[in-house]
């Protein structure tokens, strides 16, 4: 995912919106769910999808500036937004303040 796809939709970890059953991507087999629990992709990671028209409330939003660069990329250890966990060095916590 790019700064630019899907930049003009909300982004939002995809989770069911009511209680019932589903098949499981991974195993094949018939899986109760409850509302607000999270959907898994065929590879069995979570994932984002857009509201379609849907309320964001109760929804975890990805923040644009999450995926302002990948993680990995030589240019990730320059954005300011993207600690990862570590210790944040000065130039980052101004950037981030100034903003």
């Amino acid at each position: 995912m790019s700064l630019f796809s899907n930049f003009g939709q909300t982004l939002v970890l995809a989770q069911y919106d009511e209680d019932g059953t589903h098949k499981d991507p991974i195993t094949g087999e018939m899986v109760k769910h409850r509302k607000g629990d999270k959907k898994l992709n065929e590879f069995g990671t979570y994932y984002y999808e857009t509201l379609g028209g849907r309320s964001a409330f109760g929804r975890e939003v990805l923040s644009k500036w999450d995926v302002l660069t990948t993680d990995g990329s030589w240019i990730n250890k320059f954005d300011p937004f993207d600690n990862d966990g570590k210790n944040s060095n000065i130039f980052a916590t101004l950037v981030r303040s100034a903003i």
